[in-house]
């Protein structure tokens, strides 16, 4: 087994200044924590390995924000939308895996696996959203971190995962497990009080073409994601 980051250490600086910080983990407050993302053994190194292509589409985006942070003009990104996607389940099933989540470790169904193998795709409707958020202001300019979405039992108990909020450097995503979850997302939305980011359908964009970021300064950032 591999000592494996939750988050993958592509997608930090290699010689940042600025501590790493969280956001969202169950079990950890909302602060640096240091200049290195928790790791847990979840895979083994073979496995592992075999990750790597999506790590690296990760590194991607990571590099252009941090551009951005960095005051550069422009940037624009291009992306791989399918292995973004890829990448984003595999975080969360990393941290559900590794128990920092809720009390209880949660382990996925073989299908989730596949998907973050490529060996089957992503339903349709499901995986990766772009979340869209005023006002938010990322703990650090090195944060990374997730907020899982449950749907409970009549006392509050958590019982099954719809999906989680990934956050990345300032840019927020909304990864969607099931498909059955989307006519809740339609009709009632779902309370994140932990995050405290309103989650309702109307700021979800399934599969986005672009996305862009802009500090009102004269300094952007354009990603462009292919989803062929």
């Amino acid at each position: 087994m591999s000592m494996e980051h939750i988050f993958s250490k592509a997608v930090a600086r290699k010689a940042s200044k600025t501590e790493m910080a969280v956001k969202g983990m169950a079990n950890m407050p909302d602060q640096a924590i240091g200049f290195d993302w928790p790791k847990a053994r979840i895979l083994c190194e073979r496995h592992n390995s075999r990750l790597s292509p999506l790590d690296s589409e990760a590194k991607k985006l990571a590099e252009g924000l941090h551009q951005f942070v960095d005051r550069a003009r422009h940037t624009t990104v291009h992306l791989s939308g399918l292995l973004l996607e890829r990448w984003t389940l595999k975080t969360v099933i990393n941290y559900m895996a590794a128990g920092f989540a809720h009390a209880n470790k949660w382990l996925p169904d073989e299908d989730l696996v596949r998907n973050v193998f490529g060996s089957k795709p992503v339903p349709d409707g499901c995986g990766l959203y772009l979340l869209r958020v005023d006002g938010y202001a990322p703990v650090s300019t090195e944060q990374a971190g997730i907020t899982p979405a449950w749907m409970g039992s009549a006392d509050g108990t958590p019982r099954e995962c719809m999906g989680a909020i990934v956050y990345l450097h300032g840019a927020t995503f909304f990864l969607l497990l099931q498909t059955h979850f989307l006519e809740v997302l339609r009709t009632n939305g779902v309370g994140f009080s932990k995050s405290g980011l309103p989650l309702t359908y109307d700021r979800l964009r399934y599969h986005p073409k672009t996305a862009q970021i802009d500090d009102g300064q004269g300094h952007s950032m354009l990603a462009l994601f292919d989803w062929g």
